[in-house]
């Protein structure tokens, strides 16, 4: 399951953003922060205890200004395992565990592996009792062994929030600008869904409009960094 660790980081741009004015990223747009939890769906209790150890039982996404994103995963102790960083300045996500020396980089705009397989418009399902888009994408993934791994990705926007056109512009990774052009909302829930059997889902429990602090949205300068997707 080593390959569950990597996807989780590197999908959790999701979308969620920021406050300014229309054109190029300019507009009356969300900014604050949403909590969700995070339940597993793994038939190897062993994978599935070690990626709630890795990656906690509830993850924060804050929504800065300007497509600036972080997100943090929490254990059942309160306290943050891992962090991640998009920044549409240099179209790149950083992932990294505070406890050690490395970071991962990853571009924004490069080969999206995958297929966007649409939008669905409804008002039945909701998130929160608000009313979101459906999203979905297929995805495929090598890994570092050579192996092939394909997901399905599902996402629901709540289409009371409009994001920052900067937090999905140009991010072709995982069909992100194509999910989010269509739907252009804060992502309150999503699920991977991984043809092995494994299902991860993330439901948001807490949507809370507010101003970002600019920390949550810097790059540790004492890591060492690999590149990824370069």
């Amino acid at each position: 399951m080593k390959y569950l660790l990597t996807i989780l980081f590197v999908t959790a741009l999701l979308s969620c953003n920021s406050t300014t004015k229309k054109q190029e990223g300019k507009g009356n747009y969300f900014e604050g922060f949403v909590e969700f939890k995070i339940s597993y769906e793994i038939e190897n209790e062993q994978a599935a205890a070690k990626l709630k150890k890795d990656f906690g039982i509830k993850t924060v996404a804050y929504i800065g200004k300007n497509g600036l994103f972080c997100r943090e995963f929490i254990d059942s102790s309160n306290i943050i395992v891992a962090r991640q960083i998009y920044r549409p300045d240099s179209l790149k996500f950083y992932t990294y565990r505070d406890r050690n020396d490395t970071m991962f980089c990853s571009a924004a705009a490069s080969n999206p592996n995958g297929e966007f397989l649409g939008i669905v418009k409804q008002d039945t399902f909701k998130i929160l009792g608000r009313q979101v888009d459906i999203a979905k994408t297929r995805q495929r993934f090598v890994t570092n062994n050579g192996g092939v791994v394909q997901a399905y990705f599902t996402y629901y926007n709540d289409v009371n929030l409009p994001i920052n056109p900067l937090s999905y512009k140009n991010v072709t990774y995982e069909n992100i600008e194509n999910v989010f052009s269509g739907s252009p909302y804060v992502t309150t829930g999503y699920i991977f869904k991984f043809l092995t059997g494994a299902t991860v889902t993330f439901t948001a429990t807490r949507i809370v409009a507010a101003n970002v602090p600019a920390w949550h949205f810097v790059i540790p300068q004492h890591k060492i960094i690999i590149y990824q997707n370069q």
